[in-house]
């Protein structure tokens, strides 16, 4: 009977050592060189995300200049027309210069990052400077946005309406909200990672959420932009 019960208890140890083993433990709030390959990851999936962010916005741009030269084709002159167009397309570049300085500044801030981490043994002080790169996106975008916004000032000129460029500005004010909304959810992401089990996942994990609501979210926004100016277009007389 003892012989027996005795089994039975080696037999639950044995099961719980094995459950015990095979769990996978938290990464932990430390860092050293063995995290080198998973902020190599970081690297590489930021840049990865940047890319990918700045073709949205260069794709949604580029739909709002199709869409309103086709307008506009019915209605001025061609030469008008493509100036006004040709406009469009160039005010792109203060919107984008941020994202692609930022693309550039995170590689360089998961670098740094690294190296601080690797000094204090603190993982904290590896994805700080990574966190900063997203915590100041949104102004910068905004004030770009802000400066095409102005650069446009001839399509506002040749569309009707009194408060077209008032609205448009105010894209920028919802383009900030997005990216420090995410700039947000990203901290929090890093901030958990001593919880998680695997590093490298993680990071990956906080790269992809970011790309994928922002990049959404930016097109979403330029299209309404493009709405802004289209159906004020339709609004001026067709040619004769």
């Amino acid at each position: 009977m003892a012989h027996s019960r005795l089994g039975r208890l080696r037999g639950i140890a044995q099961r719980v050592k094995g459950r015990l083993a095979g769990a996978a433990l938290p990464v932990g709030d430390g860092f050293g060189p063995e995290r080198d390959l998973a902020f190599a990851v970081l690297e590489e999936e930021g840049d990865s995300a940047f890319q990918r962010v700045g073709a949205s916005l260069v794709g949604a741009w580029e739909v709002g200049i199709t869409d309103l030269a086709r307008v506009l084709e019915a209605r001025l002159q061609t030469a008008v027309k493509s100036r006004l167009t040709e406009r469009l397309s160039d005010a792109l570049v203060p919107t984008q210069q941020p994202l692609q300085d930022a693309k550039h500044t995170f590689s360089t801030a998961v670098k740094q990052g690294t190296q601080a981490g690797l000094r204090t043994g603190r993982l904290s002080d590896a994805t700080d400077p990574a966190v900063a790169v997203m915590a100041g996106l949104g102004g910068a975008v905004a004030t770009g946005w802000g400066k095409s916004t102005d650069y446009l000032g001839p399509l506002w000129d040749a569309l009707p309406g009194d408060d077209l460029q008032q609205r448009y500005a105010g894209l920028g004010d919802r383009i900030r909200s997005l990216l420090d909304d995410q700039a947000d959810v990203y901290a929090a992401a890093m901030a958990a990672l001593p919880e998680q089990t695997d590093l490298e996942t993680a990071v990956r994990d906080a790269m992809d959420q970011w790309y994928a609501k922002v990049s959404v979210g930016i097109e979403i926004i330029v299209y309404d932009g493009r709405t802004i100016m289209v159906d004020a277009a339709t609004l001026l007389p067709l040619k004769p």
